[in-house]
């Protein structure tokens, strides 16, 4: 997906709208969060 072309342009438009984590293209940048509940 990163290398085609309607893929580049959403992500120039969009850039503005989101925070990036350094060194780290945009499908990457999921990263999970700690549980705080566990409601089974």
């Amino acid at each position: 997906m990163a290398i085609s072309d309607i893929n580049q342009r959403w992500q120039r438009e969009m850039a503005d709208f989101f925070e990036g984590a350094p060194g780290r293209v945009a499908d990457e940048q999921m990263s999970p969060i700690p549980e705080i509940f566990h409601l089974p």
